[in-house]
């Protein structure tokens, strides 16, 4: 799994995948308890440097296991308790209906288009 950073004003995007080209990253991947594992590690890293501000984008992600689901939601934990905000962008299918039927998206955020979400992050 590829996890690429990229800070837009005070905002961090992390994105995942399994391709990285030209700044992008591209390809489906799963969420498994490994690839998790490195999700949480990365943006604890980000979270321990002050970056508070968090967009996450699951456009790629094909499966996330409930592993998976529970770091995100310590992450989103963590974030909040330091004054942050985190969202998610983008999220495949399959991740907006596991956070429908399990109600995560009644307290973090989703958003289909970077630019808007960018220039909305705080409101």
């Amino acid at each position: 799994m590829i996890i690429h950073k990229e800070q837009v004003n005070n905002i961090t995007i992390i994105s995942v995948g399994s391709v990285l080209q030209e700044e992008q990253v591209f390809g489906k991947v799963n969420l498994d308890t490994a690839n998790s594992d490195l999700l949480f590690q990365s943006l604890t890293q980000e979270i321990l440097k002050g970056n508070i501000f968090i967009l996450l984008e699951l456009q790629y992600v094909s499966y996330i296991y409930s592993y998976g689901l529970g770091l995100i939601i310590d992450l989103y934990k963590q974030v909040v308790s330091k004054g942050g905000i985190i969202k998610i962008l983008s999220p495949s299918i399959f991740v907006q209906n596991i956070f429908n039927t399990l109600r995560i998206n009644s307290y973090i955020q989703s958003v289909d288009n970077k630019e808007v979400a960018i220039k909305n992050f705080f409101s």
